[in-house]
């Protein structure tokens, strides 16, 4: 028979000190929590409460030591002066000086709880040997409980705070004891490049014809036509053709002249081009669009004789990246009736080459929500 003695020798006169202890092996974790007393000169150590659970870990183990003394602390805290939390693990001591944004999910929100919960609380390392909460994890027989240092805790309670285990400062821990969070570096940069009036306006608008008409109101603005004050409001508001060629032109240079911009340069110095474009033979043209003069890449080609539109013979050159592109494409894909791809390809090359166009072409046809509900059929 095991007999318990549960009379702790606390009193309004006598404070006492708590001490608590946590352990955790392959089999369980748990923790256990004493009171030290100094009693006719000599210092008695009772156990108050232990408890334990199925694994995981050493840090696991703290947290359910701060668990229990929370449960119980509003009970003694009359008769506390000091409150000391022991540990055999020192990467755990380690873990709850550090901040829990610094380390893994699991060990950042366990971290999280023991700061919380054991605020102004002394914790210390304690050898595994003089460890009681080892008791808990790693199983004892009730036979052999009498000679342990279950009941009254460690011998080193017994004396003089001087004459108490040192708590071991090691630092040297590899990265994965630690299990740090990975850290996401961000580097700064005050070469901030502001986005064009063109960019803006192709980011903002979902729209290809809405685009260009807003860039044609800019440019009316920009510059300073004149209004014929007998028009009506009507009249002011249209956007005339060469208004809207105009805008449209200046979107595709803009365009161009990012993308392309070592392929104008190559070719505006004679060069031949090193990329795929050569066997496009592109060439530059300067348009005269009113007081405008706007550079633009065409493809050539063997149709310079053939009896077609000039757009056809000689297509704007436009790159498939770009997100003006695929609104571009959008717009003739509706007005033709939700054409599908082979068909918009030929409609698209009446004015403008797309580069690698069929990809992007089948991307517009599949994302729209109108040819995937109805699967239109080509009627031949």
């Amino acid at each position: 028979m095991v007999r318990v003695n549960r009379f702790v020798y606390t009193s309004s006169k006598n404070k006492c000190e708590i001490h608590e202890f946590s352990d955790a092996s392959s089999r369980a974790y748990g923790c256990c929590i004493y009171a030290r007393v100094l009693d006719n000169g000599k210092y008695v150590t009772s156990l108050i409460i232990s408890r334990s659970s199925i694994p995981r870990l050493e840090l696991c183990a703290s947290v359910l030591l701060c668990q229990t003394w929370t449960k119980i602390k509003h009970k003694l805290n009359c008769l506390v002066s000091k409150t000391y939390f022991w540990t055999d693990s020192t990467v755990v001591l380690h873990w709850i000086k550090m901040h829990p944004s610094t380390l893994k999910c699991f060990i950042a929100n366990r971290v999280s709880t023991i700061q919380t919960q054991s605020q102004d609380i002394i914790w210390s390392h304690v050898p595994g040997k003089d460890n009681p909460a080892d008791i808990v994890s790693r199983g004892c027989a009730a036979r052999d409980l009498m000679q342990t240092i279950w009941f009254h805790g460690p011998r080193f309670l017994a004396l003089d705070a001087l004459h108490w285990p040192k708590s071991e400062r090691k630092t040297d821990f590899e990265p994965k004891e630690l299990e740090l969070r990975n850290t996401l570096v961000l580097k700064c940069s005050t070469s901030y490049k502001e986005k064009s009036i063109v960019e803006q306006i192709i980011s903002r608008l979902s729209s290809f014809r809405m685009i260009v008409r807003v860039l044609a109101y800019v440019l009316r603005v920009f510059n300073r036509v004149p209004v014929n004050r007998n028009n009506t409001i009507n009249a002011t508001r249209s956007i005339s053709v060469e208004e809207f060629k105009l805008a449209f032109d200046h979107i595709i240079s803009y365009i161009q002249s990012d993308v392309f911009a070592k392929e104008l340069k190559d070719l505006h110095a004679g060069r031949s081009l090193k990329t795929e474009l050569e066997k496009l033979n592109p060439f530059i043209s300067n348009e005269q669009i009113g007081s405008q003069n706007i550079r633009l890449i065409h493809v050539g080609g063997r149709l310079a004789m053939a009896d077609i539109l000039l757009d056809a013979k000689m297509p704007l050159l436009l790159p498939k990246t770009h997100n003006f592109t695929y609104k571009y494409i959008e717009d003739p894909h509706l007005r033709n009736l939700h054409a599908r791809a082979k068909v918009l390809i030929a409609i698209l090359r009446l004015t403008v080459w797309i580069v690698n166009a069929r990809e992007l072409v089948r991307k517009v046809v599949r994302g729209c929500t109108h040819c995937y509900l109805y699967k239109p059929v080509l009627m031949l």
